[in-house]
Formats: structure tokens, sequence, C-alpha cells
């Protein structure tokens, strides 16, 4: 049996400085403001160095939400809840979403170890089982694909709704079908369905994906960029 050794108070509360240095453009002025912290986990927000030194409210960080550190592995999540919340009920909040999280991924590890919700994958579809089962499931997972569009000059990716008849083309396409779109919420309850129900085999591998948000220049465009990504 596999023992994992959590990381110390004082490990986890460098892994959190080093984390905002390296996600925030400021990082350097600031400094994780320790809400909460447990054996698992340790639940922070942002602080500026400089409102620290002077207690001047113009220095306050607004729209800071609390992030949260897995002792587990160092990961760090972001978060969100309501400030109406009393402050107990919000940490109490947190911790139970993200533990309901990390047991969707435990469970979803038991079929691909070493699989990392904060990641994005490929899922490819090897043999269907099921042709309607999967079509209907697939359906309600409510998918999107994105389609390159040249305007002005540039090459935006813009993401579009799959719909029945859609799906339904795509899986009578030859297999490994693959799919780009699924965010871990959605894998999970594919991988939780095909468990019980057998609808296909599955594989997946890790995704990166084009920034949605970043222009391309269409003379750079290499013929993958001008396509649809399913």
């Amino acid at each position: 049996m596999q023992v994992t050794k959590y990381l110390t108070s004082e490990v986890a509360k460098l892994t959190a400085q080093k984390w905002i240095n390296d996600t925030c453009r400021a990082g350097n002025d600031l400094l994780p403001n320790i809400m909460f912290e447990d054996d698992d986990y340790l639940v922070f927000n942002l602080v500026s160095r400089r409102y620290l030194e002077t207690k001047d409210d113009m220095y306050i960080i607004i729209g800071n939400n609390p992030n949260i550190l897995d002792k587990r592995d160092g990961r760090v999540f972001g978060t969100w809840y309501s400030y109406a919340q009393p402050f107990q009920e919000r940490i109490n909040e947190i911790l139970k979403n993200q533990r309901a999280e990390i047991k969707r991924e435990l469970e979803v590890r038991q079929f691909f170890p070493g699989y990392d919700m904060q990641k994005s994958y490929k899922i490819f579809i090897k043999e269907i089982y099921n042709f309607e089962g999967l079509l209907n499931l697939l359906d309600s997972l409510k998918l999107s694909y994105t389609i390159p569009e040249i305007e002005s000059g540039n090459i935006w990716r813009i993401p579009k709704a799959y719909d029945k008849k859609l799906l339904h083309k795509r899986l009578t396409e030859p297999t490994p079908i693959t799919f780009c779109s699924f965010y871990f919420e959605n894998f999970h309850e594919l991988v939780t369905v095909n468990s019980d129900s057998k609808l296909c085999e599955i594989d997946i591998e890790e995704f990166q994906s084009k920034n949605q948000r970043k222009a391309h220049d269409p003379s750079k465009a290499k013929p993958e960029d001008l396509e649809p990504v399913w």
C-alpha cells in the first residue's frame, strides 16, 4: 500500500508563494494570506506587501477569492465563494467542494492512473459497444468544438456546441474517434457511466489546446491551424 507523504506547513507556504510568483504578474509584490490550514489543505488568498507595510486601503486587493493548496501533491486550485456567508461557512464549503472533486479524480484514476483534473486531455474512443447509449450520453454532456475563423487579418477560434446530429456523424467515423472538449466533470461522468454500462473503449492523451483568445497570423498558419478542433 502506497503511503502519501504530505507537505509540511512550512513547505506548503513556500509552495503557495512560488505559485503566486509563477502565476501572478505582480507576484513578487504579493504574499499568501493564510485563511485556514489543516493536515490536508492550505487555504489562502493574496495580500499586498505594501498593504502589510502601510495598512493603506488603496493597496487592498479587490475580488480576491481564496485558493486551496493540496498538501498531498502541492497543486493549487482556484475557488469562488460568496462574501455574504460567514467566514467559517465559506471555509467549510470550500473544503467540502474540494474533497468532492478529489474523490471524483480518484475515481477516474482507478481507470486512468496519473489523471490530473487540472490538465486537458484528448479522449480517444477506440471501440463502440453501444452506439445509441454512447450517443445519448455524449449529447447529455453538452460538448463543444472549435472552428477557426479568419477575420481582420487574424485567426480566431470560436467555440461551437455539438448537436446530436453532428455527434451521430462523428461516432460513425473510423476509430479511434478523438474529442478534445471534455472538462473534468464531463470526463468523470463518461468514465463512471462507461464503467457500469461498457458503452465504449476509451483512451486518453494530454492535450495542449491553442489559446482561444490569441490571434494567429493567417499568412503564417500551418494547415492544422485552420482545421476544427473536435
